[in-house]
């Protein structure tokens, strides 16, 4: 059974839909080779997969927070020093303090309503 025979007796609403159907443009084989893909590195054949214990948003987050330290232990850090600063949020006013610490280098801010 061919599918114009298949097609023949079908009701539709438009007959035209059907008029440029041709049984032999639907399936033609191509003479291509098919794309192949070609590894550029050597894995390993008993790779164990290992499902990670930890939460994607959390190790993401940790991530973020490692790269922030060591951004700012890279940082020049004057130690000994209060910059004091001052910023509206959300119509009242804030005093940042900014203390550093000695002993590990890091920058401590304290936020204190005025």
């Amino acid at each position: 059974m061919s599918s114009a025979d298949f097609l023949k007796g079908l009701p539709v609403y438009n007959k035209t839909n059907f008029s440029r159907f041709h049984a032999d443009s639907v399936c033609k084989a191509s003479n291509r080779r098919p794309s192949v893909y070609l590894p550029t590195r050597e894995y390993p054949s008993e790779q164990i997969i290992v499902t990670e214990k930890t939460n994607i948003l959390l190790r993401y987050l940790h991530q973020q927070w490692d790269k922030k330290a060591s951004i700012d232990r890279t940082e020049q850090v004057t130690f000994g020093k209060q910059i004091p600063s001052f910023q509206i949020l959300s119509s009242f006013f804030f005093f940042k303090e900014i203390q550093t610490i000695p002993f590990c280098g890091s920058l401590m801010c304290r936020d204190r309503l005025l």
